[in-house]
């Protein structure tokens, strides 16, 4: 299928480049532009959004895919508005470009096809275009095909495990990093290899407590309950639920989690401990990627 590719732009930075035959028109648009016209089939269309705040009007419009592309500072503002445009545009995406790693792994847990453009660390010297154009034109590539769900699954899978074998050779060379510890353990996680990324998440919890981080609680544990989750150990789980319960609605739950425990069917309890921590991905998507 020959597709448009609309990228709806908010600094001009945010302007792509790509080479003159490739298999898609590339058109930018800017907020003062007419957007409805005849120019553009929506089923013909894929749109780049760049800022939250054009989720109603790509949504309105009703591209045949959206592929989102948010800097990382307005991840990191605090900005209800922002926020809620931000869930709105990525619930409505079929791909979700990430800049930052944690910003990345943190996606991964909410959404299926997520994919991390850090520019220093996958971008070729040799090549003529930034590692954010060289994958959307992959992601172009995939969208044309006939199945474009499975050819996204793929491309998700090859580059998390490109990556986790970079981690990999990174903790071998340097098996004492702390933070390279806990980024393979959430790569392992994610790539559903938990045995594997539960004992890297307790050795980096260690390392971490070891050297007297004030969040090695929050930065492991919250993990380490899910990846025990993942693997069924639900009793490990809450107790490890238990320890992150130190606000009142956190140990109302635990215990409301507890008391069922004998009763209630555990791979609800497995939910609803991979939910209140913020992992909504069922896990026969990461174990097939």
């Amino acid at each position: 299928m020959k597709l448009n590719l609309l990228n709806f732009i908010h600094n001009p930075s945010d302007h792509l480049d790509f080479p003159k035959y490739n298999g898609f028109e590339y058109h930018s648009v800017k907020k003062d532009d007419a957007l409805f016209d005849d120019r553009f089939d929506p089923a013909c269309t894929a749109a780049i959004v760049h800022h939250p705040y054009w989720a109603v009007h790509v949504n309105k419009f009703n591209p045949y895919a959206v592929i989102s592309c948010i800097s990382e500072s307005l991840h990191k503002q605090e900005d209800a508005f922002i926020n809620f445009y931000m869930a709105a545009l990525f619930s409505n995406s079929t791909v979700i470009l990430a800049e930052n790693e944690e910003t990345y792994l943190d996606l991964c847990l909410l959404y299926p096809n997520v994919l991390c453009i850090n520019e220093n660390q996958s971008s070729s010297s040799d090549s003529l275009f930034s590692e954010k154009e060289n994958v959307v034109l992959q992601i172009m590539k995939c969208l044309a095909e006939d199945n474009p769900t499975e050819t996204l699954k793929t491309l998700h899978g090859k580059r998390l495990r490109k990556r986790l074998e970079e981690i990999k050779d990174y903790v071998e060379w340097d098996p004492n990093h702390q933070e390279r510890l806990l980024i393979l353990a959430k790569y392992l996680y994610l790539n559903g290899d938990y045995s594997e990324a539960e004992y890297y998440f307790y050795q980096s919890f260690s390392r971490s407590t070891a050297f007297g981080k004030p969040e090695s609680l929050s930065a492991h544990y919250p993990w380490i309950t899910l990846v025990q989750a993942r693997q069924g150990k639900i009793k490990h789980a809450l107790n490890s639920f238990g320890i992150l319960a130190l606000s009142a609605d956190q140990n109302q739950c635990y215990h409301q989690l507890l008391n069922r425990f004998d009763t209630d069917d555990q791979d609800l309890i497995k939910a609803e401990i991979s939910i209140e921590l913020g992992d909504r991905k069922p896990p026969i998507i990461r174990q097939t990627l």
